[in-house]
């Protein structure tokens, strides 16, 4: 049975993240990204800089699966990996500066992933 996907993941910056650069966030099976200066995001981007929120619905997450499907997802080691179920939609708030929204299958900061 699966469960569902919480919409944010809280990073405390406790010691398992502490002194960590920012280079340890990866993203694996990456479909879209794009990043958004504060001053023309979205409110709903906005989030608190110790949040990474993962959805599984979203119109960004639908339009880079639309796209996908029709170019690969028809590949049977493609539906053997999950699908379009797999990808999911990221966004990382940097403070002040913006935020990164990412279409991708698992998200890990250093060598844990925050998958649940």
């Amino acid at each position: 049975m699966l469960r569902p996907l919480p919409e944010s993941i809280t990073v405390d910056n406790g010691g398992e993240f502490a002194g960590r650069a920012l280079d340890e966030v990866v993203f694996k099976e990456v479909l879209k990204f794009c990043f958004r200066d504060s001053s023309c995001g979205r409110a709903e981007d906005l989030l608190d800089p110790h949040i990474i929120r993962c959805q599984q619905r979203s119109e960004y997450l639908d339009e880079a699966v639309s796209l996908w499907q029709e170019s690969v997802c028809w590949q049977e080691w493609h539906k053997k990996l999950g699908g379009t179920q797999r990808f999911k939609h990221y966004t990382v708030y940097f403070d002040d500066a913006g935020s990164l929204n990412v279409v991708a299958s698992t998200c890990e900061i250093g060598t844990q992933n925050i998958e649940p």
